[in-house]
């Protein structure tokens, strides 16, 4: 992104910081959605769980745009969309814009 180009008008609540050392993986530039670039980020120690599952992961939030894409008739507005798998998250997961939070226990290890 362009450092003078101008970000969508966002509330100030929607403010969202996941740091550590995570693993990052991307979704292949040919399987991407309308070209909206998405990465799945966890614990490296995690890391097997999401490579078994991130085909699934990706299909899941691709169709979600797809589908809100349609039934609102406006298009996803971010640059990008990312997932976190967070420890200790005490929710089940949260969305904000371009990334969704997600608890560790909602990665399927079987």
């Amino acid at each position: 992104m362009n450092v003078h180009q101008k970000t969508p008008l966002l509330a100030s609540y929607l403010l969202n910081l996941v740091c550590g050392p995570f693993a990052k993986y991307e979704l292949a530039e040919e399987e991407r959605y309308d070209n909206i670039p998405m990465s799945i980020y966890c614990r490296e120690s995690l890391g097997s769980f999401v490579e078994a599952e991130k085909d699934n992961i990706f299909s899941f939030n691709k169709a979600g745009i797809k589908y809100y894409n349609n039934y609102f008739k406006f298009k996803y507005p971010y640059t990008r969309l990312d997932m976190a798998f967070c420890p200790e998250f005490s929710w089940s997961a949260m969305e904000y814009p371009g990334a969704i939070t997600y608890s560790e226990v909602l990665l399927p290890r079987e």
